[in-house]
């Protein structure tokens, strides 16, 4: 059960962090300047990629995309990375651990949660999900 201090929404030192990502990621490409990227466009590039299960952690069920398998949708996959990082909440992983090993930024859509890794928005390439099965307690 994750306590109120290991569930964080959104520290202002990381938004200002995901602020200037932005900024660096719209020089590459300028339509992610334009556009703010919503829960419908994340819905429509999550029905456009390829997800994979991920075969190496069968006990902890998830699946995942790859930035590379449809470079044509990079600007996309940028646009939802951002939408995780803005919008998501920090918890920690595995959920029901007294010392957790990560705290990623998860973001509900459509049943799922997403999230990734927490490289630079730059590096990232792997954006990954799980089907919510419960409600996590907060």
């Amino acid at each position: 059960m994750a306590t109120t201090s290991q569930v964080d929404r959104r520290p202002q030192r990381a938004v200002a962090c995901v602020a200037s990502e932005r900024t660096a990621l719209s020089d590459a490409f300028p339509s992610l300047a334009k556009v703010t990227f919503t829960t419908d466009d994340a819905c429509a590039y999550i029905a456009k990629v390829r997800w994979q299960f991920a075969k190496t952690m069968p006990q902890w069920p998830h699946e995942y995309t790859v930035r590379e398998w449809r470079e044509d949708l990079q600007p996309e996959f940028f646009g939802l990375v951002l939408l995780i990082r803005r919008e998501g909440v920090v918890k920690p992983w595995p959920p029901e651990a007294a010392e957790p090993r990560y705290r990623h930024t998860y973001l509900e859509v459509g049943g799922w949660e997403y999230w990734t890794m927490g490289e630079p928005i730059s590096e990232t390439t792997v954006i990954n999900r799980a089907l919510i099965t419960k409600p996590r307690r907060e």
